[in-house]
């Protein structure tokens, strides 16, 4: 397993101490003297990015995490955490940011761009487009999608679940299949409220979307981005 937490920052957790307190915190909920990954769950507004990977930095250096990341971070925010953690001898290991079929904002707001150069992981969040990729019984759903329905999602919709059929695989199983194939950099953290959602999931990791079907699904989800 490789385990994750997130740290927070508000007005009311600004200082090292606050920081190091949280961490400890979480060590302890999770019952584990180190974490493998901590990221900061949203961009500072009371802080600066620098004083955070410092906390970050501090952290590292004594064995309470084994790699620092952030959390909904833009391109810019990004390098400015990968400077500051490059003084210290760390790198940036991951940004944790929505990228979907249903959300390719990553592939035009240089956040994808700034993960390749900076080697950094792109963990994307909400894979299934919150839940409307989960599965074929999902999609087929109308109901789960009406609300705010775009044509996109509709065009996506049909295709994703004729290659389902096509390829004898969920709807989810294609979803997750695409991003990996996307870009070496994408790793999709689906969630799972059950174990069968958990190995639903696990079945995007056996095989890989071919041409025809990634270079469709590549066209009909253009125009969200």
């Amino acid at each position: 397993m490789v385990i994750a937490s997130k740290y927070m920052p508000s007005r009311t957790r600004t200082t090292s101490k606050h920081f190091a307190e949280a961490l400890s915190e979480s060590l302890n909920r999770l019952k584990v003297e180190t974490l493998d990954l901590y990221y900061i769950h949203m961009p500072p507004t009371t802080q600066s990015v620098e004083d955070l990977m410092d906390y970050m930095a501090e952290a590292y250096g004594v064995g309470r995490i084994r790699s620092v990341g952030v959390s909904n971070f833009d391109a810019k925010q990004m390098r400015r955490a990968s400077a500051r953690l490059e003084g210290h001898g760390i790198p940036l290991a991951a940004n944790e940011v929505e990228y979907s079929l249903m959300h390719r904002e990553p592939e035009v707001n240089g956040v994808l761009e700034a993960c390749r150069e900076l080697n950094v992981s792109l963990v994307a969040y909400r894979p299934l487009g919150r839940g409307v990729l989960a599965s074929a019984e999902a999609a087929a759903d109308s109901s789960k999608i009406a609300r705010g329905k775009s044509s996109m999602e509709d065009s996506v919709m049909g295709a994703i679940q004729l290659i389902a059929r096509r390829l004898g695989r969920s709807v989810g199983q294609v979803a997750l299949s695409w991003l990996l194939r996307r870009d070496e950099a994408a790793i999709p953290i689906p969630g799972a409220t059950k174990v069968d959602h958990a190995l639903e999931n696990a079945g995007a990791l056996d095989w890989v979307l071919g041409d025809a079907e990634f270079r469709e699904l590549e066209e009909v989800s253009s125009s969200g981005i």
